[in-house]
């Protein structure tokens, strides 16, 4: 659980990241994802490989529909609320 939620944060904060279009008017949070990107990047892929160590090693299969189906609510709210696929803008978010 531990490697999701952190593989979840730092995808959501490189994402932030590199949808900034005006870092003068950049939150101090968006500058610190953007000094430190190449350590989110390096994290993210720790949190990933180290995911991926765990699913070879045989977690049970209801762990694994179960991180499916959260898998695929953030999907859904990736394409509602970050990206603007569904409704073709924007919906209000934490920003």
């Amino acid at each position: 659980m531990f490697l999701a939620v952190w593989t979840i944060y730092l995808g959501d904060r490189l994402i932030d990241v590199a949808a900034c279009r005006d870092w003068k008017q950049a939150t101090g949070r968006l500058r610190f994802g953007r000094r430190f990107r190449s350590l989110f990047v390096a994290c993210l892929s720790c949190c990933l490989a180290g995911l991926a160590i765990l699913a070879w090693l045989g977690l049970p299969e209801d762990v694994f529909r179960r991180a499916f189906v959260v898998a695929g609510g953030v999907a859904l709210h990736f394409l509602l609320f970050i990206v603007p696929v569904l409704f073709g803008e924007k919906l209000p978010g934490k920003e």
